[in-house]
């Protein structure tokens, strides 16, 4: 091409782009595309920090989604604690590297119904070892093993000094991509399987090219680890189980569909479900066996709505009873006692002490302005 043909090339092209933005000026006069904004990448470290403050900072941080506590008491007052947490955000999905010293973490009923933060997590332990409790059973967990976590079902990690990586997804990727994945909250693969190796490895490559990617690539390219990594879950033995059809996926969230449309109702139950939809009373029981039932699924979801309604400032002039009544109880004190045994608290606490006075510290401690705690919010916003 000659110069003058692309000069003028080069001047059209400009033209339909439009205004330069600040900085692609030299770009342009390249005759170079601009791209796409680059990824947003948040860097929580305790380095820096007062030692007396390291882990009461981390403790608040990261109570977003664990309760945590020093493996002794005493060594909550030690000053060699040290926490730092990178999270890159690839579109509606999150990668994180976590180094941290040796601790207990715990994610109960209460903080599940109160904090909303409802996605999956495929965990890769990097360094360390941790003892892991599931559904009462407890698996330890190596170097180089790969954990399956569901953030809506209980779990408690007592982890030595540690490092792993970990893809957060919502709920909806996973659901879409591996029927039933609630059922495999708690599983393990084991480094000694190739298949294992393949998926670490992929989690590894994506943290180490997550930052250059930019808002065109960075979800393509994160669903296409995705991808593969659930496939390795499948093949390594850890996918639904054989025989199940992928319309029971189906079937199960148009049941939860048609539950979250009636909660008002207070005659909502299985009756009202086997009315609607043609299929035997075990296979519905059989379908909510992971939340408990059919019947704790939907008070568990009336009680969240609740909550949420309570801490809604629009909300303060509704009576108590009038918000439990407009969500499908008919009993105040039942109301009373369900909420209580559910977020540890009365309905009447949780509507006057605002969410940190209750899920943390009573007095958080001071944060420093020059701590990166972006992913707090980024967890919470996924999948919404």
């Amino acid at each position: 091409m000659a110069w003058t043909e692309r000069q003028t090339f080069v001047d059209a092209r400009s033209k339909l782009a439009g205004p330069a933005k600040p900085g692609t000026a030299d770009r342009r006069s390249a005759g170079l595309a601009a791209s796409a904004a680059p990824v947003a990448v948040a860097r929580f470290t305790t380095e820096g920090l007062a030692p007396q403050d390291r882990f009461a900072i981390w403790k608040d941080s990261i109570s977003v989604l664990f309760e945590v506590q020093r493996r002794t008491p005493a060594a909550d007052q030690a000053d060699d604690f040290h926490a730092s947490l990178t999270t890159i955000q690839l579109g509606g999905m999150l990668l994180a590297e976590t180094t941290a010293s040796a601790q207990i973490f715990h994610r109960d009923l209460r903080r599940i119904c109160a904090d909303g933060v409802d996605h999956y997590m495929i965990q890769l332990y990097c360094a360390g070892e941790a003892r892991a409790r599931f559904h009462e059973e407890e698996q330890t967990i190596a170097a180089g093993d790969l954990l399956f976590i569901d953030a809506a079902q209980p779990s408690s990690f007592v982890c030595d000094d540690f490092s792993n990586l970990t893809l957060v997804a919502p709920r909806v990727l996973l659901d879409a991509r591996l029927p039933h994945a609630e059922r495999l909250h708690g599983s393990v693969l084991h480094r000694d399987q190739p298949i294992t190796r393949l998926a670490g490895e992929t989690l590894r490559l994506l943290n180490r090219l997550g930052p250059g990617f930019d808002g065109d690539t960075a979800e393509p390219g994160a669903e296409a680890v995705l991808d593969l990594v659930v496939r390795c879950l499948t093949l390594a033995g850890s996918g639904h189980p054989a025989g199940t059809p992928a319309q029971r996926m189906a079937m199960l969230t148009a049941i939860k569909r048609f539950l979250e449309m009636r909660l008002a109702d207070p005659a909502l139950g299985p009756d009202a479900v086997l009315g609607s939809f043609r299929m035997s009373r075990a296979y519905l029981y059989e379908l909510f066996e992971p939340h408990g039932g059919v019947v704790r699924y939907i008070q568990q979801r009336r009680l969240v709505r609740c909550l949420a309604m309570l801490r809604d400032p629009s909300s303060r002039r509704r009576k108590i009873a009038d918000i439990a009544f407009a969500h499908g109880f008919t009993s105040e004190s039942h109301f009373s006692r369900a909420f209580s045994r559910a977020f540890g608290m009365t309905p009447r606490t949780a509507r006057n002490h605002p969410a940190p006075a209750w899920l943390g510290e009573e007095n958080p401690p001071a944060m420093d302005d020059l701590i990166d705690r972006r992913y707090e919010a980024w967890l919470r916003a996924i999948g919404a």
